[in-house]
Formats: structure tokens, sequence, C-alpha cells
């Protein structure tokens, strides 16, 4: 337990999230912005092969995007591929 709080401490600080997100539940009464930043989130604890990522940009402000961008760069590596869908 100790050992997956430090990595959600540490993914909370790589994306930039709020630690109170973490006493949430998923998705419940989250803006759209939060949504899609928890979704970063969960992406970067399970680590998938490969990333499927539709319309991120879709509702955010521009300061959302900004992040949700930043979170998603920090997570580029060669183990992850990614696939960005837009419009």
């Amino acid at each position: 337990m100790r050992d997956f709080r430090n990595t959600m401490r540490e993914t909370f600080a790589l994306l930039k999230v709020d630690e109170s997100f973490a006493t949430r539940y998923v998705n419940d009464g989250f803006s759209g912005g939060e949504k899609k930043r928890l979704e970063m989130l969960q992406m970067a604890v399970l680590k998938p092969e490969m990333a499927i990522l539709d319309e991120t940009d879709s509702g955010l402000d521009i300061d959302a995007l900004r992040i949700v961008a930043e979170g998603v760069n920090a997570m580029l590596n060669p183990e992850m591929g990614v696939l960005l869908i837009t419009h």
C-alpha cells in the first residue's frame, strides 16, 4: 500500500493534479478539464501498452488543454503507443 501511495503522489506531481482528487469518486462531480486530467492520471498509473485518446481537447478551455497536453507529453515513452484522435 505504501508503494502504491508513493506512486500516486509521484504521478499527481508529474501531471500537476491536486492530491484531493484521490479522495473523490471516479468522475463524480468533476468538471470537463478535471475528467481529462483524471484520465491522464489513470493512464499514467495503469501504464498501458497502447493508449487511445479520443478528442482529448473536447470541451476544454486553453488552460485545461495545456495541462492535459503536458500530461500526455510527460508520459510518452518507447513502451507505450499513443493514438490521438481529433475531430
